[in-house]
Formats: C-alpha cells, structure tokens, sequence
C-alpha cells in the first residue's frame, strides 16, 4: 500500500514549515476566486444602478458639452487659440512663432505652443470647417472623464466604492466652470490632462509601484502641462509635500529628495530646450509679455486679490451642497466615523492639490473665473471621497426599490436622448454674436479671404476680431487708411474718408467702405 508523504504526517520543523506554505497557499486561491465571484454575484442590481448612474453622466455631458459645441459662436479666446492653431495647420506662422494675423500678433507668445500644436493636427486633418477645435475640445472633455474614473478605480480599494466611479465624474461636470471652459477651447482643457496624468503618476511612485517608469511618466506629464501654460502647469511638484504632509506614509526625507529630482527634472529639460535658439527666443517673448509689471500686468483684470477665492466658493457651491445633503440624509454625523483613515487622508490630499492649483493665481491681478478649471477635478476628487461612503449606502437601499429604479432608467435614458437628438438636431445654429457671424460670412464671401482691412475700432472688439481671422482669415488694421476696405462699426458715427466709398451690402453689424477708383 502506498505511503502518503510524510509532508502530511510526518513531524519536525521542516514538515511543518511544508504544511503551512501549502495552507497558506490554498488559502489565498480560495481567496482569490471567492472575490472573483463575490464581485459578479453580490447584488447584481446594484451594478445596473451604476451603469444607469454612467448613463447619466454621459447623457448629463453631451448636453453641457457636446450640444453646445455643435453650436457657431464662440467665446474669443477659444476663437483666438483655434486661429492661431488653423493658422499654422495651413502654413501661416512656424512652430516657434505662430500667427493670429498679419497686423495683430503675428508672433503670437502669450502662451507656450503645446495646445496650439496639438489643435493644428485636428485642423491639418479635419480642413476649414467650424469642427475641428470643437471635436478637440469634446474629446479633452471625454480623456478628462476616462482619467477620473481611471484615477478613483486606482486609489479605492473597496469593490463597492470602486463601482462608483460615475460621482467624481458627476460632481465635476457639475461645476458651472468645467462645462463652460470646454465648450469654449480654453487651454486649461489640455494642461488639466496633462497635470492630472502627473499627480497620479507622483502618487504611484511615492506608494512603489513601478517606480522607474512611473517616475518618468511624471516627470514627462508635468513638462507637458508647463509647455501648455507655463508656470500655472507647474502645481504638482508641490505633490510629494502634500502626499507626506496628508497621509504620513513617506519620510520627509523621501518627501524631500523626490521635490527636489522633480524639480531638478523639469529645470533640466528646459536647459536643454532653451538650447534651441527659436525655443529661446519664443520664451523670452513669453516672459515679456506675459510678466511685465508683474504682479499688474498689462493684462489685470481686478484690483482685489481674494476675486479668484470669491468665485471658487461660488463654483463649488453646487458639489459642494449636493453632497452634504446625501451626506446628512444618508449618514449625519456618523459619516466621518465611516470614514476610513485610508480615506480621509486622500481626501485631504486632494483637496491640498486643489489649493496649490487656484490660490497661487491670486498673486497676480489677472484673473479669470476659467483659470480654476485645472483645479476643478482635484476639488472635485477629495468631495466624492467624502460623499463616497454615504453614496454607497444611498445606492444600496435604491437598488432594492424597484419603482425607483425603474424612473431612474426612464431618466437617465431620457437625458442621455436628449442629449444626442438635441447636439445633431441643432448642429450649425448660431448661439451667440448672430449679427457678427453674419456679416463674416457675407464679407468673406464677397471681398475674399486672406486680406487686410482697414477698421475704425481696436481690440475692444475681440469677438469681431476672432471671428473674421478664424472664418474668413480677414485681418484688421486699425485706422489704417492705405487698404481696398474699410470697416465701421453701424453704431459708430459715419466716417469722413473721402477716398472711401460706403458699401450697399446688407451687412447687421459694420459698414464696408470701398476705396473710389480714381
């Protein structure tokens, strides 16, 4: 009769030692597949409330971004950055020194060129339509969510909170800012990718994992954001401080050396682009122009500091509101005591990124409500890590409701439809600036494209000057008397040029004068 071994029966330290490591390894496979099949088979109608909870999300998107994208009319500095992208798509300007138009900007530097880059493919590949930086702003938009939902996925280890990825994707979209900046090609779209990327990228490297690579992609990411909008892009190298600072799972000492690679990275990367003179010379224009008289610059939109802190409490009223009330439905204080320490400690982190991306824009006088757009996910971020828990338990008890259930898939159909029906049904239409649009198309249409005109006004009519570079690639002179034509605004007092004659075409919003032949 054949012996069983002695692994099993025997005795001694060896033995032993044999039989825990193959108790110990059955125990993990058993482990392994009763999760496999714990996460198929608990509540299966809870995965469906997810999935309707996407839908809602994608239907909610498509009708703040994508409906209004399908739209003519833009706001002017998405037109001015679409310009100098078409621009240089069509050969007009360099990579170095792109063009808005031949009498204005004509080195344009008021930002670094990746953006400009970037959008130029989709106008080289895509021709003169009204879609490309639009299709370019939708798709910043969808990276955006993929990103977030990739990121919560990553940094939550509890299966059901993990399902959730759907409420940061909410809660941004929710915020009046996100929504607007892309239907509008404000560059943040493309610096946030590219500053999300590298925080958690950072993130990955402090915990180990990957380290080599994960540490370059950072690295890598937070060049690009730079080379997207300068120094604003620049926010993630204070990410190893607020990850030690928050979580207290790094020694300062770890803290320390990886702020300082980081930065040392970046410093090194620009010593070696800057070797390239047209690179050189592009940032020194940059630096002119975007620096003088720092912190009031020539560009200085207010005399309060604290503007910019007003409208972030405001932007983030909506988030900020829906998710304290789920919160005392759901959970009142007992929240914080279902708070994991694992949670509270990323909540804080990722609020603490949200403030090193906005408040460091009080420094200076110019600011915008769309600045904030970059710190947007990251406050974002650090809400649904809040709300999470109680999210979970809301879930649980809808899941079981049928009724409930069932009005909630009619929604977030209805949503998702409307969405769709409403950006093809409306594709085209004009949104905005009618009049303006109008006479663009008239004038392009009858005095030809790529001229020069003459204007009676100044910058103080961007939207006109936007719109006639982007769609007729019509530049304006200002005052200038030496060109065919001549532009008024109908609102202006007639010109006295006796060179010029007044133009009977059926213009809405200027007047075209035509040289007299002599």
């Amino acid at each position: 009769m054949r012996q069983p071994p002695l692994s099993f029966f025997g005795e001694g330290p060896g033995v032993r030692m044999y039989n825990a490591s193959v108790l110990l390894r059955f125990k993990g496979k058993t482990e392994k597949c009763f999760g496999l099949l714990s996460r198929k088979l608990i509540n299966p109608q809870l995965n469906k409330l997810n999935s309707l909870c996407n839908i809602i999300v994608a239907g909610l998107f498509t009708l703040l971004v994508i409906r209004p994208l399908a739209h003519n009319g833009m706001f002017g500095d998405g037109l001015f950055y679409a310009s100098v992208a078409k621009n240089l798509s069509d050969g007009i300007g360099t990579w170095w020194h792109p063009q808005f138009s031949k009498t204005l900007f004509e080195h344009f530097h008021e930002q670094p060129p990746l953006m400009i880059w970037l959008q130029s493919f989709f106008f080289y590949h895509m021709g003169d339509s009204i879609y490309p930086e639009r299709i370019y702003s939708a798709l910043a938009g969808v990276v955006m969510l993929l990103l977030i939902a990739y990121a919560w996925k990553q940094i939550n280890t509890d299966e059901a909170i993990k399902k959730i990825a759907w409420l940061p994707q909410l809660l941004w979209l929710l915020i009046p800012t996100v929504p607007w900046g892309l239907r509008n090609n404000m560059i943040e779209n493309t610096m946030v990718i590219f500053d999300w990327l590298s925080v958690i990228f950072i993130i990955q490297f402090l915990k180990n994992k990957k380290t080599r690579l994960t540490f370059i992609l950072a690295v890598l990411f937070l060049f690009c954001a730079s080379f997207t909008k300068g120094f604003q892009g620049l926010f993630p190298l204070a990410a190893p401080f607020c990850y030690w600072l928050s979580t207290q799972r790094i020694s300062f000492k770890k803290m320390m050396i990886t702020s300082v690679v980081l930065l040392a990275s970046i410093g090194f990367i620009y010593f070696l682009l800057l070797q390239i003179p047209e690179a050189s010379k592009s940032y020194n224009e940059y630096f002119a122009s975007r620096f003088q008289g720092f912190p009031k610059t020539i560009n200085s939109t207010t005399n309060n500091r604290l503007w910019l802190l007003y409208r972030l409490i405001v932007e983030l009223c909506i988030p900020a509101l829906l998710c304290l009330i789920i919160i005392l439905l759901i959970q009142r204080k007992s929240f914080y005591k279902n708070l994991g320490k694992e949670e509270k400690s990323m909540a804080l982190f990722f609020f603490m990124i949200a403030l090193t991306a906005s408040l460091p824009l009080m420094v200076t006088f110019e600011q915008r409500g769309f600045y904030l757009v970059t710190s947007m996910p990251f406050f974002a971020f650090a809400l649904a890590i809040i709300a999470a828990p109680s999210i979970k338990l809301a879930m649980e008890k809808l899941s079981s409701n049928v009724k409930k259930y069932l009005a909630m898939q009619v929604v977030a159909w209805l949503l998702l439809a409307a969405g769709i029906f409403l950006s093809v049904f409306e594709a085209g239409n004009i949104n905005r600036d009618n009049d303006q649009l109008h006479d663009v198309y008239l004038l392009k249409e009858k005095l030809g494209a790529n001229i020069i005109v003459g204007t009676s006004f100044d910058k103080t009519q961007w939207s006109l000057y936007n719109y006639f570079m982007r769609d007729a690639g019509i530049s304006f002179d200002y005052k200038a008397t030496d060109h065919q034509y001549y532009l008024q605004l109908k609102s202006e007092v007639p010109v006295n040029l006796p060179q010029y004659q007044k133009s009977d075409l059926a213009t809405l919003y200027v007047d075209v004068y035509e040289k007299v032949k002599n």
